[in-house]
């Protein structure tokens, strides 16, 4: 039990996945229709607008088209069929459609066009397009193609031509539109495209109702989609205005159509996988026959010997063992007459096995008596029956019964009854035919007129006329027509008394017998005697054999003991001839199946010689079967891959492999035009009596190799930039560093971090910070070689890998170009940015002799740079003090948020009036129980990237205020200033968070200044948020003036009451001229615009 429970697990994924899959995506398609349905009755009369339904239901229809779109190209594609090719149709011009729709209706990638939400033109031909084309699915007739890939693409360029224009004409006519909807005469076009869906979606159903049903296997998700496009356009009839019932309840039966395509696609992949067991339990059922037949003639109560045509023994079964004393091992090579004949009968013998096997097929049985000899010498009498049973065309081989025969007596019937009895189950291919030759001959040697062969029909519990056979005369003729047309019930008459009783009876004269049944005696056919006998499968009776003549004969009981006998055996070898019928009908069915098969199916020898090759294989090679059947294997491998091949497939074929196994290969195939292309080649032995045969199944997988290609491609390639991501570099990096130990050469890692990239995200969106990535790796490619290796290892970090040996001047002049490249001004748009970087280098060996310890070196030589904003910076031991926090540090920074790590330092800001402090500014520390007291530089930053931003800035802001509210309770009258982040500004919560505060600890707005960078306040110009905050009364500063790109005019919009020199600038004033004349400057500026302006 505990075997067959993996191999089950193992199985389910091919076989009840698919049908999961279907049915789960029928239960969805009912679940969006109900839901939608519900939302529409539950919303208020006048309808409210959900702006996340559209794209959510259209989206997901454009999932669901595709979906079923690709697996209908695959079948067209596998299946060479024409019938899928609708919705390959319906996968592109239906996703495309809406997809089309849903950009022009959030406005991405088109322009907003009148009526983009539900009453476009885009709207309108989404609508038609799948009923469309599903009336062109029902019309679709049946048939093959020549070139599948071509249809599909040729299908999918139309459809995607057909779209194309849509979208044309929809812009093209949107000013008209535009036009008629001021003049409110939009609504009659959409009334008049409504009508336009309605008549399609009445065409399908027409069609549908006419008998016209498409692809059988699509019938059902067929007349879902029908029934469910009714109900759309009946409800979108219905619809008063955007956004009421009708409206969502429309919308969502929408894509319920698509998603019934798709689960009729999965059912269908489920049916694939059935037929496919259906066709190995056929094959099961074949071998089981197999062995069933080897079986029987292994205890057959004769002994049965199978020669070639030469008489050599190729088949001894176990009687001829227990006969002649040679097993089968010792018997099976040697000739016949030497191991069965006695000296003197030898010659004889081999005389009539060579005249029978020279004279081909459908010769009569040669029947003979002899002395037998067994292996301890003794003598023993014996009769040889010699038959050949082969027909026209095959090779010949021949088949001896032999018996040990007995002393003569009076009950032994005459070896020629016998002849007569077996031969026809040796010749005859059917039971059909076997029949009336055995009931003539048992008729021809005992002299009788009628043979009659009765089958036990078991439902109607009656005997049934199967067979039989007269000899030529009317009277006998006309007794056999009436006997055909009766039944015999169990105990009456002399067949019916047999059937009951299994005891064989003999009527001496049939019309003074008792038993006789009246359909047993007929005056015409003046018939004398008669008698029957029962035909067991071993305890049960199967069949009853009945004999009359014109003649008075009587049997006595030893005679009809005999008789009984061989009726008895007569029942194995009926039941034997059925099961070759059988089997034989079942190899008919299996060679149909495998002919059919889409894979190639190839049998072979021991030695690699084709002995088959299907229609399958015929195609994907070219051959024809009889050019290749005969020929090496290696006529179907590339010669390019002889080498290889060739010594694998002797291996697995060596005849010294006792127990031999599958095997797969992956080659070149080669077809007769010469051409190449990838193959999978697996071969699976099968043991057939003493030899062995080979199936191969040959598979074209130039799809899956370029799929599988792909997919390597995407898992070691960055999808936005298209260079090589962190797994290939590193990867790359750990085989470069193998090389440098091998040839003793250096090898450099710069890792590259981009300045200010976070801020053109914050401001100008993501799809501009993309447009940066992908600018910067275009910059990168374009000044480094192209065998110097460059990935991105994720956000702003990129790495380069020079080819060659590199130190460090090497790695320095590398840097510099990068940094030229990389900090030339970005053009987005409108705007015009400027982008820094930090490189940090790192050599092998001198800084690490592994890729990890190289990776991590350089990583903080990179941190190095950008804390010093040198550019780039080389790694020394003396950085290994200030490793990048950054990641490991950040994880902690929520726990550290809630453990009460952080604190806050206070800067005093001093009065030059007074003297006196009148404010503070708060500074964020962490008292990090490893690292220390870590600075804000080596945490906000990390925080700024992560929602762990407003956490932090919540603390530093309640923790401020309640020191501003004790310093107040002691007497000390001091604002505090706290710094904001641009992702803070973003934060739709701020101002009610500082109001709260604020209250909370009874402190005055105007005691609370908010500190903001120059370049957040340049670069977000989000006035609002700023207006918002100062509302509330509180300061507003702003920071590091000087560094970023203020304007006047900007100054003279903020609302701002003070502006922070940046320090760069105060600190070098005394020495430095242009700092002091840049200083007292912005002194001016700041007090002429009534600022307060702090040094």
């Amino acid at each position: 039990m505990g075997d067959w429970i993996p191999l089950g697990l193992r199985r389910l994924p091919r076989t009840v996945v698919a049908l999961l899959g279907a049915h789960l995506t029928v239960v969805l398609a009912s679940t969006v229709g109900a839901t939608g349905v519900a939302v529409g009755l539950f919303l208020p009369p006048g309808g409210t607008a959900l702006a996340w339904f559209i794209p959510l239901v259209e989206g997901a229809t454009v999932l669901s088209v595709l979906v079923a779109g690709a697996m209908a190209g695959i079948d067209v594609i596998v299946r060479q069929e024409r019938s899928a090719l609708p919705y390959v149709g319906i996968g592109a011009a239906v996703a495309t459609l809406w997809l089309a729709h849903l950009f022009s209706f959030t406005g991405l990638l088109l322009p907003t066009l009148v009526g983009a939400r539900d009453d476009g033109l885009l709207f309108h031909f989404g609508r038609i397009a799948m009923p469309a084309l599903l009336v062109w699915a029902l019309v679709q007739p049946p048939g093959s193609l020549s070139n599948p890939r071509r249809a599909v693409t040729m299908v999918v360029v139309v459809a995607l031509t057909a779209v194309g224009a849509a979208v044309g004409v929809t812009m093209a006519l949107d000013p008209i539109l535009r036009s008629l909807s001021l003049a409110r005469h939009f609504t009659d076009v959409n009334t008049a495209l409504l009508g336009v869906e309605t008549i399609v979606v009445a065409t399908a159903g027409c069609l549908f109702a006419l008998g016209r049903r498409g692809d059988p296997r699509f019938a059902a998700a067929l007349t879902g989609a029908l029934i469910l496009l009714g109900f759309e356009a009946i409800a979108q009839d219905l619809s008063k205005a955007p956004f009421d019932a009708a409206w969502y309840a429309a919308a969502a039966l929408r894509l319920d159509p698509a998603l019934l395509l798709m689960a009729g696609l999965l059912s269908l992949y489920g049916s694939s996988v059935r037929a496919e067991r259906v066709a190995q339990a056929r094959h099961r059922m074949l071998e089981e026959l197999e062995a069933n037949l080897k079986l029987t003639v292994e205890m057959s109560p004769v002994a049965v010997i199978s020669t070639d045509r030469r008489g050599t023994i190729t088949g001894w079964n176990s009687r001829a063992e227990a006969m002649f004393g040679w097993s089968p091992p010792e018997a099976i090579g040697q000739h016949l007459w030497t191991m069965v004949a006695a000296a003197d009968w030898q010659r004889m013998l081999r005389r009539r096995v060579h005249r029978l096997g020279s004279a081909g097929a459908h010769q009569p049985p040669l029947a003979m008596e002899l002395t037998g000899i067994h292996r301890d010498g003794h003598a023993l009498p014996i009769e040889l029956m010699l038959a050949s049973p082969q027909g026209p065309g095959e090779q010949i081989s021949l088949v001896s019964l032999v018996r040990e025969l007995v002393p003569p007596d009076v009950g032994v019937l005459p070896t020629s009854l016998r002849v007569a009895v077996t031969e026809p189950f040796a010749t005859a291919p059917t039971w059909a035919e076997a029949a009336p030759r055995m009931l003539q001959g048992i008729c021809d040697e005992l002299g009788w007129d009628i043979g009659e062969f009765w089958v036990v029909d078991r439902e109607a519990d009656v005997l049934r006329w199967e067979h039989g056979w007269q000899r030529p005369s009317p009277e006998l003729e006309r007794f056999t027509a009436l006997r055909r047309e009766n039944k015999v019930l169990r105990g009456r008459g002399i067949l019916g008394v047999v059937w009951k009783t299994g005891t064989p009876y003999w009527a001496a004269d049939l019309r003074r017998d008792s038993k006789a049944s009246p359909s047993e005696v007929v005056a015409g056919a003046k018939l004398r005697s008669g008698g029957a006998f029962a035909i067991r499968q071993g305890s049960d009776i199967v069949g009853v054999l009945a004999f009359f003549s014109r003649r008075r004969i009587r049997l006595d009981r030893f005679r009809l003991e005999r008789l009984d006998e061989l009726a008895r055996d007569l029942g194995g070898l009926i039941q034997r001839k059925r099961s070759e019928e059988a089997m034989r009908a079942s190899g008919q069915r299996i060679r149909a199946v495998l002919d059919n098969v889409v894979d190639g199916l190839i049998t072979f020898d021991d030695q690699g010689r084709i002995e088959s090759f299907n229609p399958a294989a015929q195609r994907l090679f070219g051959y024809e079967a009889g050019e290749v059947i005969g020929q090496d294997l290696k006529l179907l491998i590339a010669e390019s891959h002889h080498a290889d091949f060739i010594p694998q497939l002797r291996n697995t074929l060596r005849p010294g492999t006792r127990h031999a196994t599958s095997a797969a290969y992956e080659t070149q195939g080669r077809r007769k035009d010469t051409s190449v292309f990838p193959l999978e080649f697996s071969i699976n032995p099968v043991r057939l009596g003493n030899g062995r045969l080979y199936i191969g199944l040959l598979r074209d997988i130039t799809e899956r190799k370029a799929l599988t290609e792909a997919l390597e491609y995407q898992a070691l390639h960055d999808s936005l930039t298209g260079l090589p991501n962190r797994t290939f570099v590193v990867d790359r990096l750990e085989q470069a560093v193998l090389a440098a130990q091998r040839e003793r050469q250096a090898k450099a890692l710069l890792v590259l971090d981009l300045n200010g990239f976070k801020e053109v995200n914050d401001t100008l969106g993501h799809h501009q910070g993309d447009r940066v990535l992908q600018e910067v790796a275009r910059r990168l490619r374009r000044v480094l070689r192209k065998a110097d290796a460059v990935g991105r290892l994720g956000g702003d970090e990129f790495a380069v890998l020079p080819a060659g040996a590199t130190d460090t001047p090497r790695a320095i002049l590398i840097a510099e170009k990068v940094l030229q490249a990389v900090e030339a001004p970005f053009q987005l748009g409108e705007h015009t940015v400027d982008i820094g970087a930090s490189i940090g280098i790192a050599i092998y060996p001198d800084h690490g002799e592994d890729a990890t310890t190289l990776a991590r070196h350089a990583d903080i030589a990179m941190y190095v740079a950008k804390r010093a904003r040198s550019g780039y910076s080389v790694y020394a031991a003396d950085h290994g003090a200030y490793p990048p926090v950054r990641p490991p540090l950040i994880a902690a920074l929520g726990a550290a948020i809630d453990q009460l790590e952080l604190l806050l330092h206070y800067q005093p800001i001093v009065d030059l009036r007074s003297g006196v402090p009148d404010s503070v500014e708060a500074l964020v520390r962490w008292g990090h129980p490893r690292h220390g007291l870590l600075l804000p530089n080596d945490f906000v930053p990390a925080a700024e990237q992560t929602e762990l931003i407003h956490p932090l800035t919540r603390w530093v802001l309640n923790e401020a205020l309640r020191q501003a509210h004790a310093w107040h309770a002691a007497g000390i009258d001091l604002a505090v200033a706290v710094n904001l982040s641009a992702r803070n500004l973003l934060d739709l919560e701020l101002a009610e968070t500082i109001s709260g505060l604020l209250q909370a600890w009874s402190i005055s707005p105007e005691k609370l200044i908010l500190e903001i960078t120059e370049r957040t306040t340049l670069s977000t110009q989000d006035f609002e948020a700023l207006r918002l905050l100062h509302s509330l009364g509180v300061r507003l500063a702003v920071d590091d003036f000087g560094t970023g790109y203020s304007t006047l005019t900007y100054l003279r919009n903020l609302p701002l009451s003070e502006v922070k020199i940046d320090r760069s600038f105060v600190t070098d004033m005394v020495t430095n001229q242009d700092d002091a004349t840049i200083v007292r400057s912005t002194i001016d500026l700041g007090h002429s615009m009534g600022l307060k302006v702090v040094a």
